[in-house]
Order: C-alpha cells, then sequence, then structure tokens
C-alpha cells in the first residue's frame, strides 16, 4: 500500500519523521502538522490544533486503508515529533521538541514544568485516546528528542540534542558535564512509568553533536548515532577510529550500558572530510549497522564490498563489531551523489535503507 497522510485540500502541510510497526503490522507515524484541520479520528486525545505547529500520532491498520486513531500532540506554541517506537501491548512512545508550556504533561512525571525548548516524552493508550505519562525533558535552553527505543520493561531510551549546560545529566554516566560548542548530543533512560530519570549522559566534546539514530542492542545496552565537530570528542580504547583527524564533521557511534549509560565504547567514523552518520540499527550479536553519506575519498571501505568506489557524495553502509574496534563490513551504496536517512537489520543480517 501507500497512502498519503494529513489534512485535505490547501492546508498548511504536514511533514512525518517516523514511523513504527506492531507485531499486527500496524504502522504509528508521528511528526509535525501546521494545519488546524488535520484529520483526528473519534475519541482522539487531542481533536484541535495547539498552537502554529503541533506534534502528531497517527496509528495506520496493515492494509493502509483504515486509520485506527489520529490525534494533535501540542500546546499553544510549536512542536515537532521525530521519534517513535511501540510496545508489544500497542502502546506507542513519542519524542520530540516543544516551546509551549501548556504541553499536555501528567501528573508526577518527570519533569513537568517548561524549562525552555525541552524535549518531550509522551506514551499513549493504545487507541490512541488518553496518555499514559508524558513529560518534558530539558535545561534551560533548547534541546530536542530525536529517536526513541523501548525495551521489554517499558522503560524509554531517548538519543538527541541538548544546548543547555544544565541539562540534567546523571552522576557515574559516560559524561555527565556539557563539552561545550553550540551544542551535545544526549542519550537518556526513562522510568516505565514517566516519573524517574534513569540515567541521562552528555555525549560530545567541545565543538557541536547531534544524535540522529538509537537503537537497543540484545543485551539491553542503547547504542546511539550522529555527527561531531570536536576534536576531544570522548572516545574509547580500541575503538575503529579515536579521534576525528582533519575532518570538520565526523559521524561517531557509541554504546553505552542499559542501566547505568557507561560507556561500553565510543569510536569517531569518518575520514579526512565531511561524513554525517544519520541512522543505526543493532542486530541480535550486537553488531552495529550504520548508514550516511560522505565527502571524503578516503572513507574506509572493505575489501570485496558492494562498491568500493568514490564518486562526489556517495551514501554508505557500516557493519561495526560489538566492540566496535573494526569495520565487519562498509560500503558505499550508489556510484554518484546520495543521502541515505534511516536503516533496519533482520533476523538474518539484512540491512534495509531508506533516504
Amino acid at each position: 500500500y501507500s497512502t498519503y497522510l494529513g489534512a485535505p485540500g490547501a492546508s498548511m502541510g504536514e511533514e512525518a519523521h517516523d514511523v513504527a510497526v506492531d507485531s499486527e503490522g500496524n504502522a504509528y507515524v508521528t511528526g509535525t502538522t501546521f494545519s488546524t484541520d488535520f484529520p483526528v479520528s473519534a475519541g482522539a486525545l487531542q481533536p484541535g490544533s495547539g498552537g502554529r505547529s503541533d506534534a502528531f500520532v497517527i496509528k495506520v491498520d496493515p492494509s493502509g486503508s483504515t486509520v485506527l486513531y489520529a490525534t494533535y500532540l501540542g500546546g499553544r506554541s510549536d512542536e515537532s515529533g521525530y521519534g517513535i517506537a511501540v510496545d508489544a501491548a500497542g502502546k506507542a512512545y513519542i519524542t520530540g521538541t516543544t516551546f509551549s508550556p501548556d504541553f499536555p504533561v501528567t501528573t508526577g512525571a518527570y519533569q513537568t514544568v517548561l524549562h525552555g525548548w525541552d524535549a518531550f516524552v509522551t506514551k499513549l493508550n493504545a487507541d490512541g485516546s488518553g496518555l499514559e505519562y508524558s513529560t518534558f525533558v530539558g535545561g534551560g535552553q533548547t534541546e530536542a528528542g530525536e529517536r526513541i527505543a523501548v525495551d521489554a520493561a517499558g522503560n524509554a531510551y531517548v538519543a538527541g540534542f541538548t544546548k543547555s549546560p544544565d541539562f540534567p545529566a546523571t552522576a557515574n554516566t559516560g559524561r555527565s558535564t556539557f563539552g561545550g560548542g553550540d551544542r551535545d548530543a544526549f542519550a537518556l533512560k526513562l522510568s516505565a512509568d514517566g516519573t524517574r530519570l534513569l540515567f541521562a549522559t552528555f555525549i560530545g566534546g567541545r565543538g557541536s553533536e547531534d544524535a540522529y539514530g538509537a537503537a537497543l542492542g540484545p543485551d539491553g545496552s542503547l547504542y546511539a548515532a550522529g555527527t561531531s565537530t570536536s576534536p576531544d570528542f570522548f572516545t574509547t580504547n580500541r575503538a575503529l577510529q579515536p579521534s576525528i583527524g582533519t575532518a570538520t564533521l565526523s559521524g561517531y557511534v557509541t554504546r553505552l550500558d542499559g542501566n547505568t549509560g557507561a560507556f561500553i565504547y565510543s569510536t569517531m567514523l569518518g575520514a579526512s572530510d565531511w561524513t554525517e552518520v544519520t541512522g543505526i540499527a543493532v542486530d541480535g550479536g550486537g553488531n552495529a549497522y550504520v548508514t550516511g553519506y560522505t565527502t571524503s575519498a578516503s572513507f574506509p571501505v572493505t575489501a570485496g564490498a558492494y562498491n568500493t568506489r568514490f564518486n562526489n557524495r556517495p551514501s554508505f553502509v557500516a557493519k561495526l563489531n560489538p566492540d566496535g574496534s573494526a569495520l565487519v563490513y562498509s560500503t558505499f551504496l550508489f556510484p554518484s551523489e546520495g543521502a541515505s536517512n534511516d536503516i533496519a537489520v533482520d533476523a538474518a543480517g539484512k540491512a534495509y535503507i531508506g533516504g
């Protein structure tokens, strides 16, 4: 199937940013709507637009012919929904960014007062009619939750970026202080009831970082991936690539302990020029699969890979071993310019890339 999702006619428009699929084949989509006539469903959590832009959540049946629910999610200012995950009970977890002091948060949630442009984490009930919990997460400046994952116990894991030195990083994690520059990436774990921050860590150095991907490993560890401009970006012993080198922008892959937020490994992934890592997936053996694009002819590809020839700005796919010390494979995708945005992997270790 293939279908439009959004308001009819000459409305202001929608952007879909992420999709999740449950065991029955229902698709859950989040993004941003600028429309006051977005087609919400009967009994939706929020039937009307809150402000200039709102996040939205839509659940579509396996045939693509029926919207099972659709709702706005926002307050009187601006929101965007960037990441979505779904648990075994069909409950959707959404993350993004909000500037609305009246964004719908729940009593007893971890953070009920807006501090700035904050990230949010929201869990909907199975029919999209109510909140299981909803919370802000942020400091005094700007945050955005970009990707979210959920474990079997209902704990939510979020990766994103923060511009706030007072972002609520916890002690004894990978990095508990702001690195500097314009922004740091962050990774966090929120309790199943949304009341406690189980860990939160900065990921970054004195430059600027973003986190574009998050995935859970088979042992419960959290993998985050994105970009960095920091010559002092923290990498671990035996990392595949210990520094940014001469590049102005490099990708990174970081694996965190799922209980403590401590770094298991952290490595750069790039070369002499510009590299962006835009998506990550993890297989049952703990191997990480990342995708993105590069302007560097010296980007590391492996012998015998699908395409080892650089031309202009190709997309790439790389598979890292479980301790982040070596490439299992790395290949360019196309003979010319491309931009791949996200990646998934199946039980046989085959990678699926979209962009």
